[in-house]
């Protein structure tokens, strides 16, 4: 009996050595695949874009943490901007409603003067008209943050339409940018305040 006794105790010694060295094993794949995936991950991420609310790549280039205040900066002012002067006379309303949820009452201010006086000359004249951006790094300059918020000025062009019929206006605006709670109508959480525009190239206060 005794060697029958050995010979079990020999072979749990086996089963459980393999048992353990199977872990090891197993445990090791895991760890290098682990490393691999991660790496393969922090590849990927360097290399991510951000994507703006309207669903287009911002930029193609790699984004540093520092820099994504500016990219969701610019992306809001020029998400508002389109919203406030790209319309025509069946959208105009529903433009500026969107635009009404990114900044504050200065922008209902201009949006109630506005639409009593040149707002209706749209629908009475056909009139379209969209921001026409050239280069949005040099069109929207954002300063440095101060008390009120981050100061931004904006300088680009107007196309208008009217029978078929473009012109170009200079379009310029000026404010603040604070930083509020992120909700699905102003997803990159920015309010712009103290909101100030002029167009044309006389610069001819609307």
């Amino acid at each position: 009996m005794k060697p029958k006794s050995l010979n079990f105790l020999k072979s749990q010694n086996l089963v459980k050595t393999f048992i353990l060295g199977s872990s090891l094993f197993v445990s090791l794949i895991i760890l290098l695949v682990s490393q691999s995936s991660l790496k393969s991950f922090k590849k990927d991420f360097s290399k991510a874009l951000i994507i703006s609310s309207n669903g287009e790549i911002i930029t193609p280039e790699i984004i540093k943490v520092e820099d994504i205040f500016l990219v969701e900066a610019k992306d809001h002012l020029k998400n508002f901007m389109d919203c406030f002067f790209s319309f025509d006379q069946f959208s105009f309303d529903s433009q500026l409603q969107k635009a009404l949820s990114l900044g504050d009452h200065s922008i209902k201010l201009a949006y109630e003067r506005l639409k009593k006086t040149h707002y209706d000359q749209i629908i009475e004249k056909s009139i379209s008209q969209k921001v026409k951006w050239q280069n949005l790094s040099s069109e929207i300059e954002i300063g440095e943050q101060t008390q009120r918020g981050w100061f931004f000025q904006i300088k680009t062009l107007l196309e208008i339409n009217i029978s078929n019929e473009k012109t170009h206006d200079i379009l310029q605006a000026k404010g603040f940018l604070t930083k509020v709670k992120r909700n699905p109508k102003n997803p990159h959480g920015l309010l712009i305040s103290d909101f100030s525009f002029t167009k044309n190239s006389k610069d001819e206060v609307l």
